[in-house]
């Protein structure tokens, strides 16, 4: 087995928007070759923009909530994707007992 699936399937993760976003076939024909290209539809996680943060979120929340944590903090600057998804998924960990922080 491959490490990033043993890593996927051993990782608790707090699931925070629908799986599996859709994959789009685009064609595409450089130089006249035959290539099979598709698009991953992180637009339609229904979380806003930023499908890699909420799903490096999933990952973060759920290491927290198997190590029994009460309390999350982040830090960043207010226009970060990151920190703007952050605080939007807050609210779902404390759904889960836990309280969070968001330093600014």
């Amino acid at each position: 087995m491959e490490p990033i699936e043993r890593f996927l399937r051993e990782t608790d993760r707090v699931p925070l928007m629908p799986m599996p976003t859709p994959l789009h076939p685009m064609h595409y024909q450089p130089s006249g070759k035959d290539v099979s290209l598709f698009i991953k539809r992180d637009d339609m996680t229904g979380v806003g923009p930023g499908g890699n943060k909420i799903r490096s979120l999933e990952f973060l929340l759920g290491e927290a909530r198997s190590k029994g944590a009460s309390k999350i903090l982040a830090a960043g600057p207010e226009q970060s994707n990151f920190i703007r998804r952050f605080t939007q998924s807050r609210a779902l960990f404390s759904c889960f007992g836990g309280a969070c922080g968001c330093a600014c």
